[in-house]
């Protein structure tokens, strides 16, 4: 129950249009304007918007955001805290403020928020890394994290036959390669759909990986406690797995993700959320101590700041003089849309008026 509760939660952090989401997010932060503003700011706060990450939008949400914002956020046990934890750990310990920031390093905690993470590190006895300034991850961590990959490996692959990205036997190939059969040709068989065949190879492959992770699990528990496992569950796991995960990512990552209908939306997100964040974010600064030569409240500002008011009321925040808390506070009110609120917003701001699909 922990682990499944864990997994519903573990995308539950993701801004409108999930990766491409973030990257638009990180990359508005590193124009002029908002590069001057976050000079202001603290290296760990700084790194927070420069490497911005939906895994610690997540554990804020959870945390300290939904439901009882004055109570704790959700008032989970610790133990599923622990398992959605995938990267307990600040944005300092995994990226440096010098780093030019296109490569950022995965974590799982805003600055806000590290006296959350102390305090369920120190429920759970997790230690501290022996890799880098935070905390080991819980054992459970590891197992959310092979049902993500699971799931994304084999599904990810359907919806690229769906899309017409992919054929049938690139797709087939991988799957009898995780259920651990090498054939010399694959072929559809005759009394098959497309959609049928790949459901009866998606549930043995997902068996067996099921069944081999469990394995690995069970023979690392002493390194899981200690928290010097290293690598995934999968680097523990029989060859097969190990290469059909790989080769399935591979696969994902040269047909799908860099697909031109694909890098079409990344394009959409991206100006999508830069109009979002062009709008609202002067919202966090104007009025501020540190920017007391800003002029008054446009119109426009006043109005987005009607916008935004229902939800600083729900969570009973306020702009203040804070910068990265009002930025932190706009943020979760951006990225708490859906994508087709955030597409339909980002019209309407643009001066485009009607239904949207």
């Amino acid at each position: 129950m922990i682990v499944q509760a864990a997994c519903l939660a573990h995308d539950i952090g993701n801004p409108p249009f999930g990766h491409a989401g973030e990257y638009a997010i990180r990359d508005w932060f590193r124009q002029p304007e908002p590069q001057a503003i976050l000079q202001n700011l603290s290296s760990n706060e700084r790194l927070d918007l420069l490497a911005y990450e939906g895994n610690a939008q997540g554990f804020r949400l959870l945390a300290r955001n939904e439901h009882h914002p004055d109570k704790g956020g959700m008032r989970l046990t610790c133990a599923t805290l622990g398992a959605f934890m995938k990267y307990p750990w600040l944005a300092t310990h995994s990226n440096d403020v010098n780093d030019n920031h296109y490569n950022v390093q995965k974590f799982g905690c805003f600055y806000s928020e590290a006296s959350q993470l102390e305090e369920l590190a120190a429920c759970l006895h997790l230690p501290r890394s022996e890799q880098h300034d935070g905390f080991a991850r819980h054992p459970l961590a590891y197992l959310l994290e092979a049902a993500d990959d699971i799931c994304y490996a084999l599904i990810d692959l359907e919806d690229g036959i769906n899309l017409n990205m992919l054929t049938y036997s690139e797709v087939a190939t991988i799957f009898y390669e995780l259920i651990g059969e090498r054939l010399s040709s694959v072929n559809l068989p005759a009394h098959m759909s497309v959609r049928q065949s790949l459901a009866s190879l998606r549930a043995r492959s997902m068996m067996r990986l099921v069944n081999t992770v469990t394995d690995a699990f069970v023979a690392n528990s002493d390194a899981l406690l200690a928290g010097t496992l290293q690598g995934s569950l999968f680097a523990h796991c029989d060859t097969s797995v190990q290469n059909g995960i790989n080769q399935a990512k591979q696969l994902a990552r040269e047909k799908i993700f860099n697909h031109p209908s694909k890098v079409r939306m990344e394009l959409m997100a991206n100006q999508c959320l830069h109009s979002l964040l062009n709008a609202f974010m002067p919202l966090a600064w104007i009025g501020s101590q540190s920017a007391t030569m800003q002029p008054p409240m446009s119109f426009e500002q006043q109005r987005l700041l009607k916008l935004l008011q229902p939800h600083l009321d729900e969570h009973r925040r306020i702009l203040s003089d804070d910068i990265y808390h009002n930025v932190l506070n706009i943020l979760d009110f951006i990225t708490g849309m859906n994508d087709h609120e955030a597409y339909r917003l980002a019209q309407e701001l643009q001066g485009h008026w009607g239904t949207v699909v």
